[in-house]
């Protein structure tokens, strides 16, 4: 009786069916290639074909796939490229959206994105992912070179070699100026060209511009063999000097290049410092000549003491204007753009400032601020307060051994600020601050650019001036020509007698500069 039972599933399909055609009790469900179920309704089973053509007439475009071939994925091609039974359904994200186990295999849209070694990420909106190799090469033959690349190993850098040297899916983006132009934790690192620039020591920069950086020693010798000498040092030893020694003693690739005749005939902003030869000479006050052959200008005082402890006294003299009582604060850039070496000279270079402003001798009352340190809102740090000290020796000691360099951000515009309000003044005193910085300031507002932090800079400094402050800018950067004078113009002014650089001008110069502008009364 076999055609009772014929009868008997044909009637029952026939009592089961809706008024659209469909089951009663049939779920629509994703498909999987042969997987035997009806899964649009329609009472047949994997009648689909992977072709993106609506074979049944049900509305419905591969929707119950016999089998499935997963074919390339073009963004947008409503085709199901990863043989899911869903079409279209990745967001380029680098995650797996539809939960099957691959990353953005079945794109509805693509946008091109840098390439890192090995994202996961379709970078150039191919259909692949990380199928470059990082070799110079289009190898996907999509007219783009080394974007979307499976590993890498950095190359050595040549300037506007068309490689990506460090490995971060972008080629030649950086600048030769001493900064991480492409923000990622490196400097100078894929040039696009490069300028030959003086060396100072450790200064990170590629100053030959032979792809290598800091890599001769202060030896007399070429190391790189490119024929120069102490070009590009990683290590310098400036007061290692002996007279025609054939070493770079001022750190500039140039050996002794100087002639002792008080003028900077190398243009580095040092005087008689790397000379061939040197000669005891008579002193004249403030003649700007080492007339005692110790690397030093005019470093005495007139006080029959010998100041420079080399067993003389008063052999190469300045003479400056008198001194006076005054409150005068240090401000000192700590952030990463300036490096612990130059922070150093920095310290060095107010020591000497505090030792030729006599501070005992005339009431100067001295407070030492340094900024920089991390994100947030890091607010400078009041190193030394006013008047927090016994003695200049003790002033002196504290600074040489407590004040550190941090790193982070140049917030200019927040330190002069701090000056300002987190100091407590003498009354009716004379207030002077004195801003060593790299005339770049920075915003820790990231959308900000440089054009608003210079004008916040420019309220600060006009408040400070209102208030009675007298401003001046000492230039100074791990790159000297990454310093820049507008910047530091800003912070006196537009003044351009109180902006100067730890390269062009001696302590002595800026006392010389601080008692002239402020103790020296004008004639009527």
């Amino acid at each position: 009786m076999w055609w009772k039972s014929v009868l008997f599933i044909s009637t029952m399909a026939v009592a089961m069916r809706g008024a659209d055609g469909g089951y009663f009790g049939c779920i629509e469900s994703p498909s999987f290639p042969g997987d035997g179920f009806d899964n649009d309704c329609d009472l047949l089973v994997d009648e689909e074909i992977q072709n993106g053509i609506d074979d049944d007439g049900d509305g419905l475009i591969d929707e119950d796939l016999r089998f499935c071939v997963a074919p390339q994925n073009v963004p947008g091609d409503q085709a199901d490229n990863d043989c899911d039974g869903l079409i279209d359904e990745e967001v380029e994200n680098g995650i797996d959206d539809d939960g099957d186990g691959l990353i953005d295999e079945d794109l509805a849209i693509c946008v091109e994105s840098p390439s890192f070694p090995g994202d996961g990420v379709d970078n150039d909106c191919d259909g692949r992912i990380d199928e470059e190799l990082d070799n110079g090469i289009d190898d996907d033959r999509d007219g783009l070179i080394d974007e979307d690349l499976r590993f890498c190993i950095a190359p050595q850098n040549v300037a506007g070699d068309q490689a990506d040297n460090d490995c971060d899916g972008r080629i030649d983006e950086e600048i030769e100026d001493g900064r991480d132009n492409d923000g990622d934790g490196l400097i100078d690192e894929d040039l696009f060209l490069c300028i030959e620039s003086p060396a100072f020591a450790g200064d990170g920069v590629d100053n030959d511009c032979d792809g290598l950086v800091d890599e001769e020693s202060q030896n007399g010798v070429d190391d790189d063999g490119d024929g120069r000498i102490d070009e590009d040092t990683s290590t310098c030893f400036g007061a290692a000097q002996t007279y025609g020694d054939g070493v770079d003693n001022d750190c500039d690739g140039v050996v002794d290049e100087e002639v002792q005749n008080g003028i900077d005939d190398d243009g580095d902003g040092l005087i008689d410092e790397d000379t061939a030869s040197c000669s005891l000479s008579e002193t004249l006050p403030d003649d700007g000549i080492d007339n005692d052959c110790d690397y030093r200008i005019d470093e005495e005082l007139p006080n029959g003491l010998d100041d420079d402890g080399d067993g003389r006294i008063d052999e190469d003299i300045v003479i400056g204007p008198p001194g006076c009582e005054m409150d005068l604060v240090f401000v000192l850039d700590g952030s990463s753009s300036i490096g612990a070496v130059v922070f150093d000279e920095v310290k060095e270079f107010v020591l000497e400032t505090v030792n030729y402003l006599e501070i005992e001798d005339h009431d100067v009352s001295v407070a030492v601020m340094t900024y920089g340190g991390g994100g947030g809102n890091c607010m400078p740090e009041m190193d030394i307060t006013l008047g927090g000290y016994t003695n200049q020796t003790e002033l002196v000691e504290f600074l040489t051994a407590n004040i550190s360099y941090t790193g982070g951000l140049t917030r200019t515009t927040k330190a002069l600020h701090a000056m300002q309000h987190r100091i407590s003044y003498r009354e009716n005193m004379t207030k002077i601050g004195v801003i060593f910085t790299d005339g770049r300031p920075q915003s820790s507002v990231t959308a900000r650019n440089n054009v608003e932090t210079d004008e916040l800079l420019a309220e600060e400094v006009e408040e400070a001036m209102y208030a009675g402050f007298g401003l001046y800018s000492v230039g100074a950067s791990r790159v000297d020509a990454f310093v820049s004078t507008d910047g530091l113009g800003i912070l006196t002014n537009s003044t351009a007698d109180r902006v100067l650089t730890i390269r062009d001008f001696p302590p002595k110069y800026l006392a010389f500069r601080i008692r002239l502008d402020n103790c020296v009364e004008e004639e009527e």
